[in-house]
């Protein structure tokens, strides 16, 4: 009878364990519903022999995603897609994922798919926050809306609407917003980051200090709190708590590009460009497919007195990039900044034909076309702008000055007069 018993309890052992093994993906699921994003992992890695499963890349994707680990989360994400296009959770993730890294046209493809696959809340929140990338509010708030139709019950949801109706101004309804994200939430960390970002707006630092750190208290080990609470120490102009915050989020997730933007900025404002230039220099495997890191690097190494490293930069920018004005534009500049005005006109050119209703590149053009005494085609540029945009006060203040220059003094009253009366309807 002991043996029976012994071999009883011996099945029992088994049969529970296979069990528990069996079950890990609604252990994950639930782990990440609770946003407990290491446990997941944890679960997840005790499962590795699963890791060839197109649910398990989706879902450890998921995981690193919010934990801030880009780039691995974007590897598990294509992996899954390639495995299986149907993928909902694979594609609404990995759209999520390039927005962060600000690629839209890839982000918009991937929420596309997810809704075709299927109008889930998780698939329309995707698209939602690709709309949202776009400054397309209205669209992103109706795929909310619809969402919240399906399950009421989606703290995201609630969050993006209140982001939107902070973007209108209407913090009342923001914060009623992000009161129902709390109620949904079993850890409330991101609604209590946006409702604090909202007091700040209002004027409220008590409310938003003490969100901020409610925040932080929930999850600590997220990027999201120290991120968020760096933003409001900036916004008060305490500029080292800022760097301190920006710094230990940067620890936690050193694959999320804003945080790596976010210690550049605020060094270049507090006239530390070296420091910034080196923030950046290392954060080139997290940013090398971001437009704005290119950008932003070849403004500081300008700023620094660094144009062959600017230079460098900019050609590299238009190598990725070589159906967009900004790399041309920006390599105008610094051409015109050398004196190398035809190479600036070359690039400026090049702008124009990427993108011909861009005024930028036209304004520089005649910048340069007025250093090079040429007036007549300056001239004739700067009346094409004006006629395609106006109520552009820049490009009137351009001819009036071109026109005192060349002694065109009743025209160029005439253009004073019209930028008074623009001032006013302004």
């Amino acid at each position: 009878m002991r043996k029976t018993g012994w071999l009883i309890g011996l099945v029992l052992i088994v049969f529970w364990c296979g069990a528990a093994r069996a079950d890990w993906r609604g252990d994950v699921k639930q782990e990440l519903a609770a946003r407990q994003y290491l446990k997941a992992l944890k679960i997840l890695d005790d499962n590795k022999a699963n890791a060839e499963d197109v649910g398990y890349l989706a879902m450890r994707g998921e995981a690193l995603f919010e934990l801030g680990r880009i780039l691995d989360a974007r590897a598990d994400l294509e992996k899954a897609i390639a495995k299986d296009d149907n993928s909902l959770d694979a594609h609404a993730t990995l759209a999520l994922v390039l927005a962060k890294q600000r690629i839209m046209a890839e982000a918009n493809k991937h929420a596309e798919r997810a809704v075709a696959v299927a109008k889930t809340p998780r698939s329309l929140y995707a698209r939602a926050i690709v709309y949202l990338g776009a400054g397309m509010l209205d669209k992103s708030d109706a795929d909310l809306v619809e969402g919240l139709k399906l399950d009421a019950n989606q703290p995201d949801l609630y969050l993006v609407r209140g982001a939107i109706c902070r973007m209108h101004e209407k913090y009342a309804d923001a914060a009623q917003l992000f009161d129902q994200a709390i109620s949904h939430d079993k850890r409330p960390y991101k609604a209590y980051l946006e409702r604090a970002t909202t007091a700040v707006l209002r004027g409220d630092p008590v409310s938003s200090k003490a969100d901020i750190e409610q925040a932080i208290k929930i999850a600590p080990e997220m990027y999201h709190g120290f991120l968020g609470r760096g933003f409001i120490a900036q916004e008060y102009g305490d500029n080292e708590a800022a760097l301190a915050d920006f710094n230990k989020a940067s620890t936690l997730a050193p694959q999320v590009a804003e945080i790596h933007f976010a210690r550049a900025n605020l060094l270049v404002a507090l006239g530390r460009h070296a420091e910034a230039e080196k923030v950046l220099t290392a954060a080139k495997p997290v940013c090398q497919d971001i437009p704005d890191w290119y950008v932003m690097l070849s403004l500081i190494q300008g700023e620094l007195k660094k144009p062959e490293a600017a230079m460098a930069t900019l050609n590299e920018l238009i190598g990725k990039t070589p159906d967009q004005w900004q790399g041309y534009n920006l390599r105008g500049q610094l051409h015109a900044s050398l004196n190398e005005l035809d190479l600036a006109i070359t690039d400026f050119d090049q702008a124009i034909a990427v993108a011909p209703k861009a005024p930028e590149p036209q304004l520089n053009k005649v910048t340069v076309l007025i250093a090079q005494k040429k007036s007549d085609e300056a001239l004739t540029m700067l009346n094409a702008i004006i006629k395609q945009y106006p109520n552009a006060l820049l490009p009137i203040e351009m001819r009036m000055q071109l026109y005192q220059a060349l002694g065109k003094n009743k025209e160029a009253l005439a253009d004073l007069q019209k930028i008074q009366e623009l001032k006013k309807k302004q």
